[in-house]
């Protein structure tokens, strides 16, 4: 799976970010991005064997609100992340931006 999840703050989601709590996501945060919710759900609907890797903002790596997609993906088969800092990919969006790649395990079932 290769992807390029939604930038858009949970905050701004009004009454389907309240929904969106109560689904049960690990890497729910009111203060996130849906793109962490997205690559969780990413993650899960992968096979045994598939790979994911999203390009999305950076942010999550250091503030508060990326601990749990943090926490997250430490429990995946997280292969490679790679920062590109300040460099800009969007001509369109000021984004500072990663792209990881993480493996679900051929015995893992989800």
């Amino acid at each position: 799976m290769i992807g390029n999840p939604p930038y858009v703050q949970l905050q701004s989601m009004g009454e389907m970010s309240e929904l969106l709590k109560n689904c049960g996501y690990e890497t729910f945060d009111k203060g996130a991005d849906l793109y962490c919710l997205f690559t969780e759900r990413g993650y899960k609907l992968l096979k045994p064997g598939g790979i994911q890797s999203f390009i999305m903002p950076n942010k999550w790596m250091l503030v508060s609100y990326g601990k749990p997609l943090r926490r997250f993906l430490s429990k995946t088969g997280l292969r490679q992340v790679l920062n590109f800092g300040d460099i800009q990919f969007f001509q369109e969006a000021t984004t500072y931006v990663c792209i990881f790649v993480t493996q679900i395990s051929n015995l893992m079932i989800t």
